[in-house]
């Protein structure tokens, strides 16, 4: 589904000067990006160990009888069995999670420079809404609230994991990840 040259004319000639000029410059720095990540591929440095530098939370003053904790860490576990409760999703799980999957299609997008991957065709990357609702890592924070009530470090353990695991799979400008911003 790439767009035809009509339809690139048809774009510049919606933009204003300053918009091509933008865009222009945006994608000399793209390709400045992919020679950098390219170079970089073979150098990178050894990930820190993210356990060592944690501190110790606020502590919370919720029973671990009321309901709403009981809720939350039931949902805390289900994110320690890598299940995923976004856009309507119950009960889809990824072992191990590959964070360039879409988990409702099972497409898998490339890993590859990030500014070539077609992100708008779902034969290359499945659903990409559901793909970077799982990258957004809004579910770490349920499992920081359930470590901080309870103190039981399988669930601190899985937040370091997800996170030095997104690291690894996703090296600077590779993988659909680095196409848009993620927050």
């Amino acid at each position: 589904m790439k767009p035809t040259l009509g339809w690139y004319l048809h774009r510049a000639r919606a933009m204003s000067l300053n918009e091509l000029l933008f865009r222009f410059q945006h994608e000399l720095r793209k390709r400045r990006w992919r020679h950098e990540a390219a170079r970089d591929m073979d150098g990178s440095p050894p990930l820190a160990d993210c356990k060592s530098i944690r501190q110790e939370p606020i502590a919370l003053h919720l029973p671990l009888e009321h309901a709403e904790a009981r809720a939350l860490l039931a949902e805390a576990d289900s994110y320690l069995r890598h299940e995923w409760h976004f856009f309507g999703l119950s009960g889809v799980t990824e072992q191990p999670i590959n964070w360039h999957a879409d988990p409702t299609s099972g497409v898998i997008a490339p890993a590859k420079f990030a500014f070539d991957i077609n992100y708008r065709d779902p034969s290359v990357v499945g659903n990409i809404k559901v793909t970077w609702e799982k990258n957004r890592h809004h579910h770490l924070t349920v499992l920081a609230v359930a470590y901080a009530l309870t103190k039981n470090e399988r669930y601190s353990a899985e937040v370091a994991d997800q996170i030095l695991d997104w690291v690894r799979q996703n090296p600077y400008l590779i993988g659909v990840n680095w196409n848009q911003a993620l927050e």
